[in-house]
């Protein structure tokens, strides 16, 4: 009978840890990365002010891990779930979205904002548009503007990113 509970313990506490692991580190299938971006306003952009600041904001830095990956079959564009830091003059906030990754794995297109709800005139957004302010592939520009903002085009920023770590 001893010996019954001392196997029933080892065999316990294996099987947890086996869960425990499980649970604890990534799957096997599931597809990461790394991205870094830099956005600097173009020379001729309107200067973004922050709200309710005197600060301008010239230059942006997005740091973060994408996740979730799936594939336009049609285009071959990846589409990323993006989850990341951004700073900026003035401030820094979580940043949410998705990621648009050519098949070489260039950055197409961007649609970040902030990782909450509801949004207020201070959180960001940065994104690719088309001369309608609706969502677009641009390998080159972005536009960075606040919550809101009824003029999004107004401030264009020249990015690149840098893609890492797909796994």
């Amino acid at each position: 009978m001893r010996d019954l509970k001392r196997y029933a313990i080892a065999a316990a506490v294996g099987t947890s840890a086996f869960f425990v692991s499980q649970y604890l580190s990534p799957a096997s299938s599931r597809e990461t990365a790394d991205i870094n971006c830099i956005f600097d306003a173009e020379d001729d952009a309107i200067p973004l002010n922050v709200p309710n600041s005197r600060n301008i904001v010239k230059k942006v830095e997005f740091s973060g891990e994408m996740t979730k990956r799936s594939t336009d079959k049609q285009t071959g564009t990846d589409l990323w779930h993006a989850n990341g830091e951004v700073r900026f003059e003035g401030g820094s906030q979580r940043m949410s979205g998705v990621i648009f990754l050519t098949t070489t794995d260039d950055v197409s297109g961007v649609m970040l904002y902030r990782d909450r709800y509801p949004h207020q005139v201070v959180d960001l957004r940065i994104s690719t548009l088309n001369e309608n302010s609706n969502l677009d592939w641009d390998e080159a520009r972005a536009y960075v503007y606040f919550e809101g903002a009824d003029t999004k085009l107004n401030h264009p920023f020249a990015y690149r990113c840098n893609v890492t770590k797909i796994r």
